[in-house]
């Protein structure tokens, strides 16, 4: 028998192969695993701040940035736009500000205690990716992004999108624009009634009763007896004295506290019984559309979107309604009755502008394109509301609310969505005096079931009369409160007034 030699040069050299491929595997099973690890850990921390945002928003009808600074999206790498979603974050991006909200476990985002209290200047260095280990938010979408973000198998990832395009990446490069913007930032204070918002953010208001309500930033709580409590009609001025109105949501029903009242569209029978009708087409005709071919004008953010009315106004409990039918100070020279020349952005008047005061000119003698300019814009450069031509969920919300709480005077009244026109006859007040001769008066709003018909957003499907009015009006006792007609883009006669509205952002 052979003696053993022991081990081969040729068998080393295997053994060391055979380990260099364990240990080779080992290490990238190591490296696989940590990559998997880190990026659940980013996406963990997404899933975490989305919740904390969202019941933060719910609460305070703002989203909790840090220092006013914004991301200017013309700063965003290609590779950024890459991974957006274009039909979602069509916002501005802000640094998610941590300390706003309570019990909050992070295994990323450390920057944020370097960049909570440096200057302007520190924060420059951000440019410089020096302090990019933090989370930032668009404005619109609420979705949320680690700007440094994690490298998994050559890829690196930034977000985590609630659909299915949560598996998109890209490089991020992102620089902070250090112009200080008004934006909303951290909790609302609570004021009192005869109290005024900040002029740097909305505010919150509580009533005798607890109902609450977001008070627009600059705009003061009334203190005049019967205008401070919700349920008879919260009144509020700006330092112009113009006055909007709560209408609260999701507030219990005054006549059976088992249900509460929904925004949403609705029709109403001969008894004022409501009918919910949600995105429904009313009347084989009356839908409130995204967009229109039929030259009407439509609600200035899409309604129905994740940014438009009916989010905005149910995460805020409400939304405010002009206390007026609009009126209009400061024009110049006679009043043009007639549109002779067809325009479907046309008024009247020469010069003025749109105010909701008692002691004004009605606003009437406009088309219904007019009306959603000008309301559109009556607050444009404001950051923290927004204005519009009433829309039909506001409208027929109101009413219900309005009716459910009516503190009208009197005995055997009608149901306020049936109210017909009480000023039958009489033309429309222009002597500036707001209608209490009248009565139609409820909960502190005036001239929704008489005066002028008002135009709102929504649509009529007959292509020659696409443009929508609501209400009661002098001329004609048939109409009433919850009353809708289609209307031509270029009529613009005495009786066509509008409201505008306001929303939180």
């Amino acid at each position: 028998m052979k003696n053993q030699r022991g081990v081969t040069l040729v068998s080393l050299s295997v053994a060391v192969i055979v380990l260099l491929i364990i240990i080779g595997t080992v290490l990238y099973n190591v490296r696989t695993n940590l990559g998997i690890q880190r990026l659940k850990a980013m996406q963990t921390d997404i899933e975490n701040l989305r919740s904390k945002v969202e019941n933060y928003y719910l609460q305070y009808g703002a989203l909790p940035i840090l220092k006013q600074q914004e991301i200017e999206r013309s700063t965003l790498s290609d590779n950024v736009r890459s991974i957006e979603n274009s039909n979602m974050d069509i916002g501005k991006y802000y640094v998610i500000d941590l300390e706003a909200m309570e019990n909050i476990t992070l295994t990323y985002g450390e920057d944020y205690e370097k960049l909570k209290n440096e200057t302007v200047e520190i924060i420059k260095n951000l440019k410089n990716r020096t302090l990019d280990d933090i989370y930032i938010i668009n404005s619109v979408s609420h979705n949320i992004f680690y700007v440094c973000g994690i490298k998994y198998e050559g890829k690196t990832y930034y977000t985590q999108y609630q659909d299915e395009e949560k598996e998109k990446v890209g490089s991020a490069n992102f620089n902070i624009d250090i112009n200080v913007k008004n934006v909303n930032q951290r909790v609302l204070m609570e004021i009192k009634k005869g109290e005024t918002a900040p002029n740097n953010r909305n505010a919150i208001y509580k009533d005798e009763k607890g109902y609450e309500a977001i008070i627009p930033v600059g705009f003061t709580v009334s203190d005049i007896e019967g205008e401070s409590s919700i349920e008879t009609g919260l009144v509020i001025r700006d330092d112009d004295g113009n006055e909007f109105v709560w209408i609260p949501v999701n507030i219990p029903w005054e006549s059976d506290s088992s249900k509460t009242i929904t925004l949403s569209r609705y029709t109403f029978d001969e008894n004022g019984v409501p009918t919910d009708q949600g995105p429904n087409t009313i009347s084989n005709n009356y839908i409130e559309l995204i967009s229109s071919s039929y030259r009407n004008e439509v609600a200035k953010t899409n309604i129905t979107s994740r940014n438009g009315f009916i989010a905005k106004t149910n995460a805020a409990g409400g939304f405010w309604i002009g206390r007026y039918e609009a009126r209009i100070e400061g024009y110049t020279g006679n009043v043009v009755t007639s549109n002779s020349s067809n325009e479907t952005s046309w008024t009247g008047y020469t010069g003025g502008k749109l105010v909701e005061k008692p002691e004004a000119q009605v606003f009437n003698y406009i088309t219904q394109n007019k009306a959603s300019e000008l309301s559109k814009t009556m607050y444009e450069e404001n950051n923290y509301f927004e204005s519009d031509l009433i829309n039909s969920y506001a409208w027929d919300t109101a009413i219900l609310f309005l009716q459910e709480y009516d503190n009208r005077e009197g005995t055997n009244l009608i149901p306020y969505s049936m109210q017909n026109s009480i000023n039958t006859g009489i033309s429309p007040l222009a002597t500036g005096t707001v209608s209490d001769t009248n009565k139609d008066k409820i909960c502190n709003v005036y001239d929704m079931a008489s005066n002028c018909y008002e135009w709102t957003t929504e649509t009529y499907s007959n292509s020659d009369n696409p443009c929508v009015e609501r209400g009661g009006n002098y001329g004609d006792s048939n109409v009433y409160a919850s009353y809708r007609n289609g209307i031509n883009t270029t009529d613009a006669g005495i009786s066509n007034s509008f409201r505008p509205v306001l929303y939180i952002k």
